[in-house]
């Protein structure tokens, strides 16, 4: 290879890393708009505004650090004012097609966008990779690489809302239900530790989530007992085999026959739980390899033990407010993994973490439908009135009330050229630049036949040549 050519690779290498860390969002497209209306007619009584749901695709690391392509819904409210912003994490999820980006707006997560959204305040609810427009298996239970997916779903709504020209006004809350309690726990953690100058999260929620993956969860998977979340314990085992190759060379090193070789199509993100459920064993220990069971119930510092417990999310000190919601009755996700994690953040130093009992003995699926209101009216207590005058986004103390760019600190009216384009006349032509083919001639706003910098006139005599280009 030529040294020109290898000069040509590595700035196009430099420059396409550079965007794709400046810009994330890739796509974004219509779904649906609702007024107040249709919004109480899907069973939000207390909507206060409309909103117009998007389906965004934004770039973002994979397992292995590879830049994939992944997919969130976008509720935005009808507003005039600068909003927060809330990242909405779902829980357990197999099959692609109920991924907040298809948008059933009847379901469990998409309901949780509609009424944020209808409370005023934008929700992004990022798919995870390996769902939605993903491709891939899942990376369930991995807490760093579904953070910093979620992550990159706030950098995508933020560069959607600026677009649009409807601003956020700043404030950041974290919400995740079941498998997304984890994720959200490992968001804020992440977003406060490695990227606190970016990111400020005003308060974060966590209901019925994974938060103590070792001892708690471990020992749920490892059970010889019944366990209805069986099917959610197989999809934790190949997706530590996806995330950490070094663990296992074969699905045999995990699971006994037949299931080594029957289980995997269950997991093409074509087959619901209870299909699942219906294929395995009623207990998940079952079917491991008897050898892996002994040496993790019998060496803490067993290799796969070390993973699982790299994925806990309550070993740090969260510095805004954070509550985490748990049930009594709750089989699935035991109340433990909530109660070990609130005792650890307040031991690290944690000033505002709150432990909540919804109830004492409702089941997993309906803790969350009992705790996921008590959610939202705290965030929405705690979310700064909409009021445009007090807002002044882009900080050119012009509040956005007056304010015609919003988001442009040089401008505060379109002007010639627009929101985010100078009006600027290089040449002092009375032309601006953003109309003008040729900025820097005086003579000309358009090239003609001879180009900027030379006249276009057929004359003879020492005024033809006032143009001529120098040899």
């Amino acid at each position: 290879m030529n040294r020109l050519l290898r000069v040509v690779l590595l700035l196009c290498t430099v420059s396409f890393a550079f965007s794709a860390q400046a810009q994330v969002l890739e796509s974004a497209q219509l779904i649906e708009q609702y007024d107040v209306q249709g919004l109480q007619s899907l069973g939000i009584p207390n909507a206060e505004n409309g909103v117009a749901v998007y389906k965004l695709r934004y770039w973002t690391p994979d397992v292995d650090g590879n830049l994939s392509i992944a997919s969130a819904a976008m509720v935005s409210p009808d507003l005039p004012c600068a909003v927060p912003l809330v990242c909405f994490i779902h829980g357990t999820m197999f099959l692609k097609e109920n991924a907040p980006s298809q948008w059933y707006n009847t379901t469990g997560t998409s309901q949780s966008g509609l009424t944020l959204g209808a409370l005023g305040l934008a929700c992004v609810l990022p798919d995870l990779l390996g769902l939605g427009d993903s491709p891939g298996l899942h990376p369930y239970l991995i807490a760093s690489t579904s953070a910093r997916t979620s992550m990159d779903a706030v950098r995508a709504a933020r560069e959607f809302q600026a677009q649009l020209e409807r601003p956020l006004n700043g404030q950041l809350f974290l919400m995740g239900v079941s498998a997304g309690g984890q994720t959200c726990m490992a968001t804020n953690q992440a977003m406060q530790e490695q990227f606190p100058e970016e990111f400020q999260v005003t308060a974060s929620v966590s209901i019925s989530g994974p938060l103590v993956m070792d001892p708690t969860m471990r020992s749920v998977f490892l059970q010889t007992q019944a366990y209805g979340g069986r099917s959610a314990a197989v999809y934790a085992w190949l997706s530590y085999k996806q995330a950490y190759p070094e663990l296992f060379s074969t699905i045999s090193d995990i699971f006994i026959p037949p299931y080594d070789v029957s289980i995997l199509p269950y997991f093409d993100g074509t087959h619901d739980s209870q299909e699942i459920n219906q294929a395995i064993p009623n207990a998940p220990g079952s079917i491991l390899q008897p050898v892996l069971k002994q040496a993790m119930q019998a060496d803490p510092g067993y290799a796969v033990n070390l993973r699982i417990r790299e994925n806990n999310t309550y070993t740090w000190t969260p510095q805004n407010p954070i509550r985490l919601y748990y049930c009594g009755g709750d089989v699935l996700v035991p109340p433990n993994c909530s109660k070990i994690a609130f005792d650890s953040l307040v031991a690290r130093g944690a000033q505002h973490a709150e432990l909540i009992e919804s109830s004492a003995t409702a089941g997993h699926e309906q803790c969350g439908a009992l705790s996921r209101p008590q959610a939202y009216a705290w965030f929405k207590s705690l979310s700064l009135p909409c009021d445009d005058c007090a807002t002044d986004s882009d900080g050119d103390l012009t509040p956005d009330c007056n304010d015609h760019c919003p988001t442009d600190p040089l401008k505060t009216d379109p002007g010639t050229c627009g929101c985010g384009v100078a009006d600027t006349d290089t040449d002092l032509d009375g032309t601006a630049d953003c109309n003008d083919r040729c900025p820097s001639d005086p003579l000309k706003t358009d090239p003609g036949t001879c180009g900027c910098g030379v006249a276009d006139g057929h004359g003879s005599g020492w005024h033809s040549g006032l143009h001529r280009r120098l040899p």
